[in-house]
């Protein structure tokens, strides 16, 4: 027995397949007679073609786009049509079916531009931009249109036109249009995200966040955008192609062969822009004939392990190792010990997780990963955007990486392997048009003027983690005035599902005006101090690096504190070199010096191993790493090692409380607060999130902080009582609560004993019992509630509501709820299993009885005679004598029907 999986059974060939239609039994060549199976095969591949005349080629999204183009075409033509006095030759009177389209795309070449100028034109006026901060849309929107319009007529004409002649034909319309209606020219303002945006994202993120996974799965798929510059749509699925996601057989980690503790890693995206459907391949085979297209859809990177310390934070690989980790999905390895002190070259997935997605998608509510369902494209992109909005930036999406990305590519290895490195087609023009940075950098003046110019550091200069916008306003005040907003411009007379979604709408308009107030005031009040302010962060590690380096520390503080026998010496050198170890240049990549000596602003350190033709290599190949040159000296006096082991134990604990996401503070308002008990002044709450939700509830409402000052005074009264403001004394402090509830209620006027009490300590007020959570935003908090103790295991019996009625098939009058309610269920179930007991007649009791010898014991048995006219019975006189307090024992028999 070899031990091997038998062979697959041996193919038929296309020739084989053919010649068994026309060869007979004695080995000459003719027509034979047509099996039933082959008649089967012939006949489906008839019906194939049939059915291929409806098929959409092209990208889902795209015909989606033509459809809905088409539909506004239809209903500018049917406006036209009526207009002109022409609905009777309309076959239907709407815009949902094509009878009507051999009118619309007619043969007659001057009729066919006026319906296309006038659809342009309406379009121009109309069309609303999508973005709530433009006013007009852009001159794209509009012209995009006609691509649609070509593609349509090209569908229903037999002699369409070109592109050409529709563009020469209709350009008056489109431009005159344009001149009248006005549509937005200004440059859209891009953000840039570099490593030292991702490190105070993170930071910050940690500070907030109560779902270490859920933030960690992000903050790896921001490294990889960082390092790779790849789209959102090559790492998490889109509507359309909800099986095209980033698998863990798409990734090959190996060893280092020079240093077994660092890991490079191959990456290969293979669902890349352009390349997801068979149509654009074939489109980007014709492209490469030409020379200028890729003919593969996918893009294979390889990242290098960094050589400083303090970028292994940033390192895509060593965080994917630790997801891998915590998922128990490595083949190898189960701990860090093993994973660092192994020796196999590649660090290998086990098979059985090989499809598995590499990120996860999040359950409802952000808590905690679905561990079988993967991330979007869509969800990746709007975490990242709030997170960046929340930390002050302007915006941020996932191609602010890409941009930074391109940019540094460009300045390191040259356009070509810039092109090579976005999955470009040699002759793009994309980078110039959509990536490159605005503002060119070099020192111009300095060439007018023949002085010496500055380096091209001007990007760092202005990098948006120096101009972020600090939020000046605490939670409550926000929401406030968010609530404010939605109160004032809500439509009162909107109800159900549909105020709800314009309470939404007003809620993100909210935030966009308060988030541009905030930006304006942060460029009107930033001074020279603040920037050096955050100039000198930037020298320093990033909060989650501190971290790490205090857990390095911390063992090492102890076992010299076992034997102080360190020289004086070595301390004073090691506090001398502490700003050298921490130097601008080396550790925050960003110069705002004037000499002439330093490297350009270049992230990744880029080389590329494949040619840059791809008719002789198919696969893009490129090397990364996330360091520069002269970044690989030592950032802090630790070892790679440690930081390396330190950063997997944090990553694999983040569930933990160990792990400081934002430090541990007390409330402040608790602090300063005389009516909150010592024990709870000083609690400390674990980060910025928890301590939000102690603010958010009413333990700091008026009312609250009355019942505590009214409780320490009842029990410093010496009789007990809790006094009110007209003189009552009340011995439970809720009937004087329930009291001045009612005097308030009545109304109080000034000459009431109550009024000066009342108004001092707030009864008055309009929020005197609420809290400062947000009305809007109870059934969210109620939900996420919800969600705790179903994480916790204590989950609430739900009711189980009757929704659907059915009319009763037994009898009229009975019930008619659904036809199994749950407790027919249970009583069906208790009768099945009672069937074989005897039932509980009168008649049954009094057999066992006489059986048991205990007739007269417990019962006396009577006949309905006796019980209407008969004269009282003993047990009946008992009762009465006992009812009259006339006996001191009550009769100890019952009475029964026979």
């Amino acid at each position: 027995m070899s031990g091997l999986a038998p062979p697959p059974a041996r193919r038929q060939t296309l020739t084989e397949f053919f010649e068994g239609f026309f060869e007979n039994d004695d080995g000459t060549t003719d027509i034979i007679q047509l099996s039933d199976e082959r008649l089967a095969q012939i006949e489906e591949i008839e019906r194939t073609v049939g059915e291929s005349e409806g098929f959409r080629i092209g990208a889902t999204s795209t015909n989606n786009r033509r459809d809905r183009h088409l539909s506004e075409y239809r209903s500018t033509c049917i406006l036209q049509f009526i207009k002109e006095g022409r609905q009777s030759e309309l076959i239907i009177r709407n815009n949902s079916g094509p009878e009507n389209d051999p009118l619309f795309f007619p043969e007659d070449r001057e009729s066919f531009w006026k319906l296309v100028k006038i659809y342009l034109t309406w379009m121009t006026k109309q069309v609303q931009p999508r973005n709530s901060t433009d006013t007009r849309p852009r001159l794209a929107t509009i012209a995009n249109r006609r691509w649609s319009i070509l593609y349509w007529a090209r569908v229903y004409m037999k002699s369409p036109p070109s592109f050409i002649t529709l563009q020469a034909r209709t350009n008056s319309a489109l431009f005159f249009a344009v001149d009248k209606f006005g549509v937005n020219m200004n440059r859209r303002d891009k953000p840039y995200f570099g490593r030292h945006e991702l490190r105070y994202l993170i930071d910050h993120n940690l500070e907030k966040t109560d779902a270490f996974d859920v933030a960690e799965s992000h903050h790896a798929v921001w490294t990889l955008a960082l390092v790779c510059g790849v789209r959102p749509g090559a790492i998490g699925w889109s509507t359309h192609r909800r099986s095209n996601y980033l698998r863990w057989k798409d990734v090959t980690i190996r060893r280092d062969t020079e240093s077994p503790s660092k890991f490079d890693m191959t990456i290969e995206f293979p669902y890349m822009k352009g390349y997801q459907d068979a149509s654009a391949k074939e489109f980007a085979y014709m492209k490469v004939m030409v020379g200028r297209g890729r003919e593969e859809g996918y893009l294979r990177l390889t990242l290098r392990a960094p050589s400083n310390p303090d970028n292994i934070l940033l390192s895509p690989t060593v965080r994917l190792l630790a997801i891998a980790l915590k998922r128990g999905i490595l083949a190898q390895y189960k701990t860090i010990e093993e994973l660092l002190t192994g020796n196999h070259v590649e660090v290998m997935i086990s098979p059985e997780h090989l499809n598995d997605p590499v990120f996860l998608a999040a359950t409802p509510g952000g808590r905690s990963l679905d561990m079988n369902k993967p991330a979007s494209a869509a969800a990746l992109t709007a975490y990242l955007g709030k997170r960046a909005k929340d930390a002050g930036f302007k915006s941020g999406t996932m191609y602010a990486f890409r941009r930074k990305a391109a940019n540094n590519v460009d300045r390191a290895a040259g356009r070509d392997a810039l092109r090579q490195f976005m999955h470009h087609t040699p002759t793009s023009t994309a980078y110039e048009n959509h990536y490159e940075d605005a503002n060119f950098d070099l020192d111009i003046t300095a060439i007018a003027m023949d002085e010496v110019m500055m380096p091209q550091q001007t990007s760092a200069q202005r990098a948006p983690i120096l101009f972020r916008a600090s939020l000046r306003a605490d939670h409550a005040t926000v929401q406030t005035r968010i609530d404010a907003y939605v109160n004032e411009h809500i439509d009162k007379s909107l109800d159900g599902h549909r105020a709800t979604n314009e309470r939404r709408r007003l809620k993100r308009l909210a935030w966009k005006a308060l988030d541009a107030e905030n930006q304006a005031l942060q460029r009107e009040t930033f001074s020279l101090e603040q920037l050096k302010a955050r100039q000198a962060e930037l020298r320093g590690p990033s909060k989650l690096m501190s971290l790490i380096r205090s857990r390095i520390e911390k063992p090492q503080a102890d076992s010299e504190n076992l034997g102080d026998n360190e020289s004086d010496e070595f301390e004073d050198d090691e506090n001398e070199d502490e700003e050298a170890r921490l130097d601008l240049e080396e550790m925050a990549d960003v110069d705002f010096s004037t000499h002439d000596e330093s490297e350009p602003d270049v992230e990744p350190d880029l080389s590329t191993t494949a040619p840059l033709s791809s008719s002789k290599e198919a696969s893009q190949n490129i090397e990364l790493g996330t360091d520069r040159e002269f970044d690989c000296g030592r950032v802090f006096d630790v070892s790679y090692d440690d930081v390396l082991y330190n950063f997997l134990e944090v990553m694999l604990e983040g569930d933990s409380q160990t792990l400081a996401k934002g430090s541990s503070r007390p409330c402040q308002e608790c602090l300063s607060d005389d009516t909150v008990p010592v024990e709870k002044k000083f609690h400390k709450y674990k980060n910025q999130s928890d301590l939000q939700r102690h603010l958010e509830s009413n333990i700091h409402s008026p009312l609250k902080k009355w019942l505590r000052r009214m409780a320490a005074a009842q029990a410093q009264d010496e009789e007990g009582f809790a006094r009110c403001y007209c003189g009552r004394a009340y011995a439970h402090l809720n009937k004087l609560q329930d009291h001045l509830e009612k005097v308030r209620d009545k109304g109080v006027e000034q000459d009431n004993p109550h009024f000066a009490g009342m108004t001092e300590d707030g009864w008055l007020l309009p929020n005197w019992e609420k809290s400062r959570r947000s009305a809007n935003n109870s059934r969210r908090i109620q939900a996420e509630r919800q969600r705790e103790r179903e994480d916790l295991g204590r989950v609430r019996p739900q009711v189980e509501v009757l929704t659907k009625r059915v009319p009763s098939t037994i009898v009229p009058g009975a019930y008619s709820g659904p036809e199994e309610p749950s407790t027919a269920k249970r009583l069906q179930e208790f009768m099945r299993r009672t069937a074989h007991l005897p039932e509980l007649t009168p008649e049954y009791m009094r057999a066992k009885d006489e059986a048991n010898g205990t007739v007269g014991l417990s019962v006396e048995w009577i006949t309905e005679e006796e019980l209407l006219h008969g004269p009282p019975s003993e047990r009946e006189k008992r009762a009465m004598a006992y009812l009259q307090g006339m006996a001191d024992e009550p009769p100890a028999a019952k009475k029964a029907r026979k």
